[in-house]
């Protein structure tokens, strides 16, 4: 019983991925009514929260792709689309921003590691010009203002 439970699954599966398949297909159809009626389905799929995760990026592509299309009503229902895609996100407040500081910080740290000693020089040499030039100038110069310029200076060395 469980072994044909779970193939009836798997049949499922398959053709809900094969409908839509058909579905994006439709999306770039020669008749504009044709294009019109599949992104107008997906909307409705994605406003019933029935569109399934691993479509969502294909399904996003294919509305940015038809907001060049040739018909208003086709570019109407794309922005219909990404507006319902956008508002109905399921990632939304959920995505965890330490990951990608930990992830950012290992980038930092492996550029400063391997970056040519030309531009570590010319990275050196302008900090030093932008510490003299907060010594000779203004001494009511923000702190913070110093370390934005420094930040600056560390950012186009490691973009360099």
């Amino acid at each position: 019983n469980s072994d044909r439970e779970e193939r009836q699954m798997v049949n499922m599966a398959k053709t809900r991925n094969s409908l839509f398949d058909i579905l994006s297909e439709r999306t770039r159809d020669i008749t504009s009514f044709t294009r019109a009626a599949s992104l107008k389905v997906l909307n409705d799929l994605t406003e019933k929260q029935s569109l399934p995760l691993d479509r969502i990026m294909p399904v996003t592509a294919i509305a940015i792709d038809r907001l060049q299309d040739k018909t208003v009503m086709v570019r109407r229902y794309a922005m219909q689309l990404l507006t319902t895609l956008l508002e109905n996100n399921p990632f939304m407040g959920m995505l965890n921003p330490d990951l990608y500081r930990e992830k950012i910080g290992e980038l930092e740290t492996f550029l400063k590691d391997n970056v040519p000693e030309e531009i570590l020089k010319a990275r050196d040499d302008a900090l030093e010009e932008a510490k003299q030039n907060n010594e000779d100038g203004d001494e009511d110069e923000d702190d913070e203002e110093a370390e934005r310029n420094r930040q600056e200076i560390e950012s186009a060395a490691l973009a360099a």
